[in-house]
């Protein structure tokens, strides 16, 4: 039995299941990538569809991923993390969750800000090609109206004359 779609959710339903899996990744999402990575199946995530059937044919040669290390894993990862939050200490990588958090705020603040300016810039545009409507109308109604036509014989006496 097999899993092959592009729902990381169903590639890890089926992994836990003991169901060989191919992700077709043709979005590049990184969880997907990260979650065949974590099974160390890099080659069951198939970015490009031409390449399906090769990454098909490697999975079927292969077992199903080891669930049981995988959990061990996930569990001495969140072992780990809630050691860490007891103990209120820091990770040894150097992480600081208010750096992140300002850096998440300052990433946000900036797309608000484009959002902002975008939001600015059709609004002008909007406006513009509104002005420009009455502008174009009244410069048709001008060049339509009987005085305009009527004066024309005088402002070609006039344009002469210069």
């Amino acid at each position: 039995m097999f899993y092959i779609g592009s729902s990381l959710h169903g590639a890890i339903v089926s992994t836990s299941y003991g169901v060989r899996a191919v992700v077709c990744n043709v979005n590049h999402y990184n969880k997907s990538h990260g979650f065949m990575k974590l099974l160390e199946r890099e080659d069951a995530c198939c970015e490009d569809m031409t390449l399906l059937k090769q990454s098909f044919d490697l999975q079927v040669k292969r077992e199903p991923a080891d669930i049981i290390a995988l959990t061990k894993r996930i569990h001495e990862h969140f072992d780990r993390m809630a050691e860490i939050i007891r103990n209120r200490e820091q990770l040894e990588s150097g992480f600081d969750p208010f750096q992140i958090r300002e850096q998440l705020f300052l990433s946000s603040s900036y797309e608000l800000g484009l959002a902002r300016l975008a939001n600015e810039r059709e609004q002008r545009i909007h406006e513009l090609e509104a002005e420009n409507t009455i502008l174009r109308n009244m410069y048709n109604e001008t060049m339509n109206s009987t005085s305009w036509k009527i004066t024309a014989p005088l402002r070609k006496l006039k344009n002469r004359g210069k």
